[in-house]
């Protein structure tokens, strides 16, 4: 059964304060392997070496965006989980990342640290439901599942 201690989280934002603070974040929540990257491309070199369970990717970054990162590390890790954090409170970015591959979508300034608590409880139960062999018991709709993940705010 994984527990937050044993995952491995990669943090991609390209401002240094940002990834600082969800650091400590996913620190204080009980994450003891945690790596930040400044641009999607060190991330993608450092998973090439480096499993990770989470990526956390910012959504506006140069010169690979966070939709561009999520395709890409979908392609190469799918086992991974993404999750997309955002300044934008549009409804079409959140549901962008969801179809190009994100487990969740979070939106900056709105209780991040509360967000990303929810968001590691919701893939640790995921984890434990897949290693025990019953993801196929949930009887949700691609459609329910869409809307479970994202944040209140764009529902």
């Amino acid at each position: 059964m994984k527990r937050i201690k044993d995952l491995a989280v990669f943090v991609v934002d390209d401002n240094p304060l940002t990834r600082s603070v969800y650091q400590q974040c996913l620190s204080r929540l009980g994450c003891e392997i945690v790596h930040s990257f400044d641009n999607g491309q060190s991330c993608l070199d450092a998973l090439a070496n480096t499993p990770a369970d989470l990526v956390l990717v910012d959504y506006l970054m140069e010169p690979m965006n966070g939709l561009e990162l999520t395709k890409k590390i979908r392609r190469m890790t799918p086992q991974c989980y993404v999750v997309m954090i955002s300044s934008q409170s549009d409804l079409q970015v959140a549901v962008n990342a969801i179809k190009y591959g994100a487990f969740d979508y979070i939106t900056k300034g709105k209780s991040e640290n509360d967000q990303i608590a929810g968001v590691l409880q919701k893939m640790l139960f995921a984890l434990n439901l897949v290693k025990r062999g019953r993801p196929r018991k949930l009887n949700i709709s691609a459609a329910e599942a869409t809307m479970i993940s994202l944040p209140p705010s764009l529902r």
